[in-house]
C-alpha cells in the first residue's frame, strides 16, 4: 500500500493578493481618520486661541476706557481752573480722558511707531501710582513685520515720561473704533445721541459716551492660520449707555 501524500495547507498567492488590498483599503481609512481628527484638533485649537484672545483685548480696553470715562461730565467743565481736572493733566494742560487718533496724524503726544492706518488709543488711567495714561497700539514684535501686528502698550508717567513698549495680546491685525458723543439739539434743551462717528469727525472729545471697537485677530503666526473678527463696545458707567 502506497503511503498516503501529505497535504500542505496555505495561501495561494491570490488570497495574499486580496488579504493585502483589504488592509491595505483599512490602513487609508485609519490614515484618513486620523488626519481628520487631527485637522478637527488644530482648528478647535485656532478657535480656542482666538476666543482667549478676544476676551484678553475686550477685558483690557473695556476696563481702560470704562475707567476712563467714569467720573468725567459728559461736556467740558465751564470753568476748568476751578474744578479738578478730570481727564488727563498733563504740563498744567487738562485733556479728555480719551483720545484717539489715526497713525500718521497729528498726534497730542510723541506717539510711538504703529501700524499705518492702524489707530492709537490714549486713555487716562488711575491704577498705578506715578501713571497717568496708557496708549494702547498695533506694532509688531521687535519692529520686524516679518511677525503678525500686535497689541502694544505704552504708560505714561507723571512726569510726561513713557515706559518701555509692552506686547499685550499676539496677532491683532486689526483693531477700529467707532464713537457715540452726546450733542444737544438747536433749541438747546434736549441732548441727543449719535452712534458711530469716527475719530476724525470729533470736535469735542469730552462728549464720548461709549466706544465700539472692531477687533481682526489671527490665531497663530503662519500664514495658513485662521483668523476671526469680534466687536464689542463699551460705554461709561455713568448714564443710560451702560453695557
Amino acid at each position: 500500500m502506497k503511503p498516503a501524500l501529505l497535504r500542505h495547507s496555505g495561501f495561494t498567492l491570490l488570497e495574499l493578493l486580496i488579504s493585502s488590498s483589504i488592509a491595505m483599503g483599512l490602513l487609508m481609512v485609519i490614515l484618513q481618520l486620523f488626519v481628520l481628527s487631527n485637522r478637527i484638533a488644530l482648528e478647535q485649537q485656532d478657535l480656542s486661541q482666538l476666543l482667549q484672545k478676544s476676551e484678553s483685548v475686550r477685558h483690557l480696553l473695556s476696563h481702560s476706557v470704562r475707567d476712563a470715562m467714569y467720573t468725567h461730565p459728559s461736556s467740558m467743565p465751564s470753568s476748568p481752573s476751578v474744578l479738578s481736572c478730570q481727564g488727563i493733566d498733563v504740563g498744567n494742560l487738562c485733556r479728555p480722558p480719551l483720545l484717539i487718533w489715526e497713525q500718521g496724524t497729528s498726534a497730542p503726544i510723541v506717539a510711538p511707531p504703529a501700524v499705518p492706518g492702524s489707530y492709537l488709543f490714549w486713555i487716562r488711567q488711575s491704577c498705578c501710582p506715578g501713571v497717568i495714561a496708557d496708549v494702547f497700539f498695533l506694532w509688531y514684535r521687535a519692529g520686524n513685520t516679518a511677525h503678525p501686528p500686535s497689541l502694544f502698550r505704552r504708560r505714561q508717567l507723571s512726569d510726561g515720561r513713557f515706559s518701555a513698549s509692552e506686547e499685550l495680546v499676539e496677532g491683532v491685525s486689526h483693531l477700529v473704533p467707532l464713537l457715540t458723543i452726546t450733542t444737544t439739539e438747536a433749541s438747546g434743551s434736549a441732548l441727543r445721541y449719535v452712534t458711530g462717528v469716527e475719530p476724525q469727525d470729533i470736535s469735542n472729545w469730552w462728549n464720548i459716551v461709549a466706544v465700539e471697537f472692531e477687533v481682526t485677530l489671527t490665531a497663530a503666526s503662519s500664514a495658513t492660520a485662521a483668523a476671526g473678527t469680534v466687536a464689542f463696545s463699551v460705554a461709561s458707567r455713568q448714564g443710560s449707555l451702560e453695557l
